[in-house]
């Protein structure tokens, strides 16, 4: 191996454990400060009020990842291609600001025209209209925060990408949990809101203070043939970014209005816990798992990978989930609090679905290294529309177990589909080393 070969690969370990080290310990400030306000919130809002939270929170997810989650896809991956030219660079940061800025006026003027409507159907009273229209306009500024974003990301920025995270993480919980603290259910719907809003300002302060991108390369001049390259990357991620918030938001939405709100409380508490551990084992296999993957050249060392991935995920996630369940009592009341008791009922089936989600995940992410849109979107829309729909039809039998039944079955069968999809990937083996030769001894 020559010693350029050596360098290059020494260099690129230290690049990715400095990126895990600045993913590790982002990830560690999320879940400290994640149960600190899981416990503000069981505490000043209760199920009811934690219900409310979660659907502005996903009314803004879906609006914000609709619009902008393709084009920091895009900038992403064309930002690599043109770090040689700083004007392309511009010209594609700008097309894609102005894009998204283009896409979320229009959205905020729908939301600002039927405000009422909208607080009616997802926080179940009309009151709360004016934080509907602010959750319309904070979406203008997360949309240009996911751009912002993926402009460092192509540039290879982990650590000033990891810094804007942890510092967003710190800023969002003193504002969330201030707010609810002192103005309660009002509090925290405003809180929730204004989190997505203040993201920009520290990225922004972040990446400007670095010198790398300026607020002029942002919005500079529109180019259309880079809206169409950037277009080009929408298909795949609209399904992935709205599915699963609508479904949450569809799911939640019929609780409330077939159970009542305290019901809705326990199913969002329950998803809260839940995402807590899910994410961060998400989180690392995503860091590490697709470039690995996409490195490998034979189909057989691919495979090989993926058996190798979804076995130890499974026992990984497996076990997490059995430790929650065993010590659910323990974690309700120190997570919460004892008036979300009634949760522990339906924490079997959720953790059960917990499983079966990671062990999906890198074989949707095989499917995106592959480019096989198709079948990506057949899942990524499929699997949010089956969890909706049994959750409806279970609903009157069930309860409110109706829906961690309906998505420990969803995510069940959405991975019997993937491994059928990817069965020519899953069945490959290597190829056996050719026999040397008998050497005879004279």
């Amino acid at each position: 191996m020559s010693g350029r070969l050596l360098k290059r690969l020494k260099v690129r370990e230290t690049a990715l454990w400095n990126a895990m080290s600045w993913s590790g310990a982002n990830s560690v400030l999320r879940i400290v400060l994640g149960f600190f306000s899981a416990k503000v919130s069981a505490l000043f809002l209760g199920p009811a009020g934690m219900a409310l939270v979660g659907e502005i929170a996903n009314f803004i997810q879906v609006s914000t990842g609709a619009i902008a989650n393709g084009a920091q896809t895009a900038v992403v991956n064309l930002t690599a291609e043109r770090r040689s030219s700083p004007a392309r660079l511009q010209e594609l940061w700008a097309t894609a600001i102005w894009s998204v800025l283009l896409l979320s006026g229009l959205v905020a003027l729908v939301v600002l025209s039927s405000a009422s409507t909208l607080s009616s159907w997802l926080l179940f009273d009309a009151k709360y209209w004016p934080v509907i229209v602010a959750g319309g306009f904070v979406v203008m500024l997360a949309v240009v925060d996911t751009v912002l974003i993926g402009a460092l990301n192509g540039l290879k920025q982990i650590k000033l990408i990891a810094s804007a995270s942890i510092a967003c993480t710190i800023v969002e919980f003193i504002l969330f949990a201030g707010l609810t603290y002192n103005f309660g259910i009002w509090g925290g719907l405003i809180g929730m809101t204004a989190v997505f809003g203040t993201k920009l300002a520290v990225s922004s302060w972040i990446a400007f203070r670095s010198k790398l991108i300026s607020p002029r390369a942002l919005f500079s001049s529109f180019d259309r043939a880079t809206l169409r390259d950037i277009w080009k990357f929408y298909p795949m991620l609209i399904a992935h970014s709205i599915a699963l918030p609508l479904a949450q938001l569809l799911v939640r939405g019929g609780t409330v209005r077939t159970l009542g709100l305290e019901q809705g409380g326990y199913l969002q508490a329950v998803w809260r816990l839940s995402d807590m551990y899910v994410g961060v084992i998400t989180t690392a296999l995503g860091f590490y798992f697709m470039a690995y993957f996409s490195s490998l050249e034979g189909e057989g060392e691919r495979g090989e990978l993926l058996r190798r991935t979804i076995v130890q995920l499974c026992v990984v996630t497996a076990c997490c989930a059995s430790a929650i369940y065993l010590l659910r009592d323990v974690i309700i009341a120190v997570v919460l609090t004892s008036h979300f008791a009634p949760m522990r009922d339906l924490l079997a089936f959720q953790l059960i679905g917990d499983v079966f989600k990671v062990m999906d995940y890198p074989l949707q992410m095989v499917l995106v290294t592959q480019r096989r849109t198709a079948a990506y979107i057949m899942q990524a829309v499929g699997g949010p529309a089956l969890y909706v729909a049994m959750s409806n039809a279970w609903r009157p039998t069930l309860g409110a177990q109706a829906v961690p039944t309906a998505y420990a079955t969803s995510h069940f069968i959405v991975m019997l589909v993937l491994l059928f999809v990817l069965r020519g990937t899953l069945t490959a083996r290597r190829e056996a080393l050719p026999a040397l030769p008998d050497v005879q001894t004279v």
